[in-house]
């Protein structure tokens, strides 16, 4: 097989958030002022909260910002589900012996408030969160801490995200880059060496030879 080891982003790649997620990136920035349609705040996804509140004009204190997100996100969190396919995906490909990794921009109490119950550490080898590196995607070091924790040569592992930070990140580190377009939503230059629509399309391009 081409790779040995997959990172995955996952909000929006393996874990459906899109909706709780600009529900609550839009009711957090009301309470600062901030009045903007949902899709607006797709700006925010892929990349930490401390540039997101930059891209949105937002110059406000991050921790205190973080801290009535996540009693903002509290309401929406149990809307969040794995994509269907994502858990036979994960199991699959562990079964054909490839390392698995997610790679996040959350922060450590993000990921374990809202992402504990769905038991990732049980279907990944390693778990980097924000905390990991100083700096994030769409920089590689995140990707590139990924492949020192799993001994892995970085030509020969893969990243798979739904945004072009993802994208930007993986080419970076010297993986190779998939883009989920489970929506048909995502740009079509952004890059990417491969585009997946579907779990089973995914599949096949990790797994050729």
């Amino acid at each position: 097989m081409r790779f040995t080891h997959v990172a995955f982003d996952l909000d929006g790649t393996l874990i459906d958030t899109d909706p709780p997620l600009l529900r609550t990136w839009q009711r957090t920035a009301h309470g600062y002022g901030l009045d903007l349609p949902l899709d607006n705040f797709r700006v925010a996804f892929g990349i930490t909260t401390v540039d997101a509140l930059g891209h949105l004009g937002l110059d406000v204190d991050p921790d205190e910002f973080v801290r009535r997100w996540n009693d903002d996100y509290a309401a929406f969190a149990d809307e969040t589900e794995y994509f269907p396919g994502a858990r036979e995906l994960l199991r699959d490909l562990r079964g054909h012996g490839l390392g698995l990794g997610a790679v996040t921009s959350r922060e450590r109490d993000e990921y374990g408030m809202y992402f504990g119950r769905f038991g990732l550490e049980g279907l990944m080898d390693h778990v980097v969160l924000a905390d990991a590196t100083e700096r994030h995607k769409p920089e590689p070091d995140p990707l590139l801490h990924f492949a020192r924790l799993a001994g892995a040569d970085p030509t020969r592992c893969a990243y798979v995200g739904d945004q072009p930070t993802d994208v930007q990140a993986a080419r970076a580190a010297g993986f190779a880059s998939c883009l989920v377009d489970w929506d048909g939503t995502r740009p079509a230059d952004a890059g990417a060496d491969f585009v997946a629509r579907d779990f089973r399309e995914l599949e096949d391009f990790l797994l050729a030879g």
